[in-house]
């Protein structure tokens, strides 16, 4: 059995304060991670591992604050503590265990998660026998803790930190089966699972210093650092998906060939009006394909000259059949490119031209406190909104201008529709100062 453990305000004090910044550091890891907008199942076991940790630093933080202290319970206050800090201990190392699995994406078979289970269920069993054989801790009869010794403790030592092994080996071992993007996991998970290691080791060698769960702190905030990398690279390649299919599903062919054909006409009747087209025209694909380079908000007098192009051209095919009531009181304000063109499209084609006498389109701005709300109306066929589409459609272009809003300003986007009544699309974009994107056309 080890020296006694004598009490050192200094150093208690010093582990109090290191254990409360590393708490402090996973309490915000944690409060960052909840609102990640991706949760695979890695990101959950890394949230897991984090509560876990926090339960273990206040345990650590409880076993110094209770030591040596001579008020009434206070040794079976210790022995509860060192129990639980123990149990907590060889638990943490399985969630890290399994966490690395799944980084690496080496999923256990049933078969094998049982036998992962050995070393967490051998360490509990040791633990379990520990007023017996005191080969883990020894609380004495003055409330003096001591680290125990012996086979046994050597056993419980090894099914503690095997995890940890596992999790370098692991990373070591999947590095070259990995891809570049992955390869990168493979990195941290070997640094993250080392510094424990080396903190046990440093903490072994100078007793009474608490650096291992300091070091552990360190590991999860590398290890959260590369997850957020990694959902920020995933969400701006989705972003630019998106970006990219509602460019394109709103370069409609018939739209185009329509569009051409109206111009045509008018080049034999009214060359004028023909003329004034064509540079709507022009202006409308060019605020399309311009929408593929940006990757910033734009102002919202950019993509009203995009719709107001987009409308000029159907006035010019249905004529008096389309009515737009233009309600704007807002306009310093700045959105995702290209997000009121699809809705407004929608109510175009889906909505007003499905009726035989046309319908009314209206567009509304308006600051409502630390939002602005945009509003398109329309009185035309509307739709059930619970009933699944089964056209042969795919639809996409109000999902993408939703998932554009949440994941470049926070924003919001709200339908109600009723059939034979119309349809009320609402975009709530919370208010915030953004530079405007430099060298933008917008199409003009």
């Amino acid at each position: 059995m080890q020296t006694l453990f004598r009490l050192n305000i200094p150093m208690m004090i010093t582990n109090l304060q290191i254990n409360a910044l590393a708490a402090v550091v996973i309490l915000l890891i944690l409060a960052n991670n909840r609102n990640s907008p991706v949760c695979p199942p890695e990101n959950r076991s890394f949230r897991l591992l984090l509560i876990h940790l926090l339960i273990l630093l206040a345990l650590d933080s409880a076993m110094w604050s209770v030591n040596l202290q001579q008020f009434p319970g206070a040794r079976i206050l210790n022995l509860i503590v060192n129990y639980a800090y123990y149990a907590e201990q060889s638990i943490l190392g399985y969630l890290w265990g399994m966490y690395s699995h799944r980084l690496t994406r080496l999923e256990l078979t049933p078969q094998g998660r049982w036998l992962h289970r050995l070393p967490l269920v051998t360490g509990l069993a040791i633990l379990c026998a520990n007023p017996m054989t005191q080969s883990v801790f020894v609380i004495s009869a003055d409330n003096v803790y001591s680290r125990g010794w012996g086979i046994l403790g050597s056993i419980y030592a090894v099914c503690a930190f095997f995890y940890l092994i596992e999790a370098m080996l692991l990373a070591v071992f999947r590095l070259n089966h990995l891809s570049d993007e992955e390869r990168k996991d493979g990195w941290n998970l070997l640094v993250g699972s080392a510094l424990p290691v080396l903190g046990a080791v440093l903490q072994m060698l100078w007793y009474g210093v608490t650096a291992i769960w300091s070091f552990g702190a360190l590991s999860v905030l590398i290890l959260y650092l590369n997850v957020q990398s990694r959902h920020a690279a995933k969400a701006e390649k989705e972003l630019e998906q998106s970006r990219i299919s509602v460019m394109l599903s709103q370069i409609q062919p018939h739209f185009l060939y329509n569009a051409l054909l109206g111009i045509k006409e008018l080049c034999d009747t009214e060359p004028g009006k023909a003329s004034d087209a064509l540079e709507h025209f022009s202006y409308f694909l060019r605020g399309n394909l311009d929408s593929l380079t940006i990757t910033r908000l734009i102002p919202f007098t950019k993509e009203l000259e995009h719709i107001e192009d987009y409308l000029y051209l159907e006035k010019m095919r249905y004529e008096e059949r389309i009515e737009i009531e233009w309600q704007i009181e807002y306009k310093n304000f700045m959105l995702p490119p290209l997000t009121l063109q699809p809705i407004i499209e929608n109510a175009v084609r889906h909505g007003i031209t499905k009726k035989n006498e046309g319908g009314k389109l209206t567009i509304r701005t308006e600051q409502i406190e630390d939002s602005i709300l945009i509003t398109v109306r329309d009185d035309g066929a509307g739709f059930d909104i619970n009933e699944p589409k089964n056209d042969g459609k795919t639809h996409i272009g109000i999902e993408n201008v939703r998932k554009r809003l949440e994941m470049m300003c926070g924003g919001a986007l709200i339908v109600k529709s009723e059939k034979e009544v119309g349809t009320e699309v609402t975009i709530i974009l919370p208010q915030r100062r953004v530079d405007p994107v430099e060298n933008y056309s917008g199409g003009r």
